[in-house]
């Protein structure tokens, strides 16, 4: 059984991560540049 904190954080992950696919690629490159 998943507990709350859990769920949570999955579903901000998953959003963020929908956020930044759908969003575009500048995005994505402004984020990753930091671990480049």
């Amino acid at each position: 059984m998943f507990d709350l904190a859990f769920i949570w954080a999955g579903l901000i992950a998953f959003a963020v991560l929908a956020y930044v696919l759908f969003d575009g690629f500048d995005l994505g490159i402004g984020i990753l540049f930091p671990f480049l």
